[in-house]
């Protein structure tokens, strides 16, 4: 059996699916159980199947297997983020004003999740997908991190998240809360902004020393059109004091957040430097996909992952699903 790898997002892969009947498009991530720690992936599940807001990646059912887990989600033809915004800027143009509406949609899904006492804690461009590649909705996906606070869980420990975008207290293992995504905004809007991440991403020991100092400057060549408003909405965020940074309410507040730009200059500065910034990130992601696509090759051969595959797809919207390549 041969199966077409649509891409690698995180700990699994990513298919097609295509409803025969309705045509009906929705996403199948397959995560390898040898890979896994079965429990904390099924938490994962509890967190995100209770989920449902306009900027959150609505998940369609779950299956869990001997071998494997599947995940069935609703497809985003829009791809990541940060890859539609370079293929944007080659057509009219990335601007600071666009920069403020993507940052609406990321704000609300954390105001959403922190009110019903959730921690993503990976919020990260690969986890930031448009619905559409026109006319399109950012969500927010991916809740393998995610935590959960509650009467007994007023607080988190644990040390998760992705590097140069994880806070100062999960570097310093200190207890935290939903504080830490606000602060993984902060680095993202930065990003938005300019083009590049706010910390050294080539010496991790150097980035890390860096988080935790809350080092970062406003380079006046890529940062010289960019409104003070939008610098002091970044501060804000990038507060290594976790009491005084703000909250996903407080953005929402902020001025830059809440008024349409006067005068909306183009970010020529930004778009190209994202666009070096996206074609890292694409090399790895290519790098990563080769030792997954090996590693899931070695695991399809097996009767019982087809018959799984046939028995989700099957139960998505009681129909048969194709999956590309399949």
């Amino acid at each position: 059996m041969h199966i077409h790898i649509t891409f690698e997002h995180n700990r699994g892969i990513v298919y097609r699916s295509k409803s025969s009947k309705t045509g009906q498009i929705a996403a199948i991530k397959v995560c390898s159980r040898d890979a896994l720690n079965v429990d904390e992936e099924m938490k994962e599940v509890d967190v995100w199947k209770n989920l449902e807001h306009k900027n959150v990646v609505n998940l369609i059912s779950f299956e869990l297997s001997k071998s494997h887990l599947f995940l069935v989600t609703e497809i985003m033809n829009g791809g990541e983020l940060f890859d539609a915004i370079v293929a944007r800027g080659e057509k009219i143009g990335y601007t600071e004003q666009w920069a403020r509406k993507i940052s609406v949609d990321i704000v609300n899904a954390l105001a959403y999740l922190h009110e019903n006492g959730v921690v993503h804690r990976d919020l990260k461009p690969e986890n930031l997908l448009l619905s559409e590649k026109e006319n399109f909705v950012i969500k927010l996906a991916d809740f393998g991190f995610a935590g959960i606070l509650d009467k007994t869980h007023r607080e988190l420990h644990d040390r998760l998240g992705t590097p140069g975008y994880a806070a100062p207290e999960i570097l310093l293992e200190k207890d935290y809360g939903t504080e830490v995504d606000m602060w993984s905004f902060g680095v993202v809007l930065y990003i938005l902004l300019c083009g590049y991440t706010p910390f050294d991403d080539e010496d991790e020991d150097e980035q890390d020393r860096c988080i935790v100092g809350g080092i970062y400057e406003f380079d006046d060549e890529d940062w010289g059109h960019v409104s003070k408003e939008a610098k002091d909405l970044v501060r804000k965020c990038l507060t290594v004091n976790q009491s005084t940074r703000y909250t996903a309410k407080q953005v929402l507040s902020h001025p830059w957040m809440k008024v349409d730009l006067k005068s909306d200059k183009i970010l020529h500065n930004a778009h190209g430097n994202m666009k070096k910034y996206t074609a890292r990130r694409r090399l790895k992601r290519a790098m990563h996909t080769v030792r997954a696509s090996v590693k899931m090759r070695l695991s399809i051969g097996s009767g019982s992952f087809k018959a799984k595959l046939e028995a989700l797809k099957k139960s998505v919207d009681s129909e048969t699903l194709k999956v590309d390549g399949v």
